[in-house]
């Protein structure tokens, strides 16, 4: 059910293979890739680890050194993930600018090496969805808990602040409701890319039979036989496989995951809230004679 590294090994190596077949069919090689896809994964993991400083004023200087060390781990794996279906996303629809281009190579080695392309990115989205399944099936619960209790320390430290206005405790509240609302909104902004990026990566996955019949309709009176026989070939294949960015099969990743995952976390900050109100209401039972 669960994979390891071999499958780690495969999806980084088939990573670089979709970043070399970009490259070398972009004449322009300086845009492979948007800076953000190269630097957001290191703007991230600084802001996380900025943010966590600011419980400088509650807990020793060891104690947010481990709490960084967690976050990088979290962050990697997160923006290691999206970096993946990313590149494979744009591996994707470059095969799909190459079918609908007018290009210099015969129409007929085209196809077969786009057909090709096509199955080893799909070779390769199996891989990522399986590498790292174990660690995203573990972490997703866990972020999401760590959210609850935030919205839920917000809500106690604000009432701190407001009744111990000018005492020293209030502006440690302000810190800590400050380092809390930031670092709720860094999740929630990691986890739309997150979201994003796997739709994203179907969209031009699916986006291959669209070009597939642009390219049947833009040479059907030029086509010999054997290049008809190959694009037929190609077009069943795009059929069969259904390309879809998931954890290890359990869980898709796009937009309904997002919406999935603000449902969980608004739930149980009210239940939360619901036992907070709760607490000391209930009466002890008592045995009647």
């Amino acid at each position: 059910m669960f994979y390891g590294r071999r499958y780690k090994v495969a999806a980084l190596a088939g990573t670089e293979r979709v970043l070399a077949f970009i490259r070398e069919t972009d004449k322009d090689s300086a845009a492979l890739l948007s800076p953000v896809a190269k630097y957001y994964s290191a703007a991230v993991i600084v802001s996380y680890c900025g943010c966590l400083w600011l419980y400088a004023f509650v807990q020793p200087a060891l104690v947010i050194a481990m709490f960084c060390f967690n976050v990088l781990g979290q962050t990697a794996l997160y923006n290691l993930v999206m970096f993946q279906y990313y590149v494979l996303g744009c591996g994707y629809a470059r095969v799909n600018r190459l079918l609908e281009a007018s290009a210099a190579r015969p129409l007929a080695d085209r196809v077969v090496r786009l057909a090709n392309t096509f199955n080893e990115l799909g070779r390769q989205v199996d891989n990522v969805n399986r590498a790292y399944t174990l660690g995203l099936l573990l972490r997703l619960p866990y972020s999401i808990v760590r959210i609850v209790m935030l919205v839920f320390r917000i809500i106690e430290y604000a009432a701190v602040a407001r009744a111990d206005r000018g005492h020293p405790m209030s502006r440690i509240a302000i810190a800590l409701i400050v380092e809390h609302v930031c670092e709720i909104l860094m999740f929630l902004q990691q986890l739309v890319i997150f979201c994003v990026t796997g739709t994203r990566l179907s969209d031009e996955a699916n986006k291959t039979l669209a070009s597939l019949q642009k390219l049947k309709l833009y040479h059907g009176s030029q086509q010999d036989l054997n290049i008809k026989k190959n694009i037929n070939i190609f077009w069943i294949q795009a059929c069969a496989r259904k390309v879809n960015a998931t954890i290890g099969g359990f869980v898709f990743i796009n937009m309904d995951l997002m919406k999935a995952i603000c449902g969980i976390i608004a739930t149980y900050f009210l239940v939360l809230i619901q036992f907070k109100f709760q607490k000391g209401i209930s009466k002890p039972l008592h045995m009647s004679d």
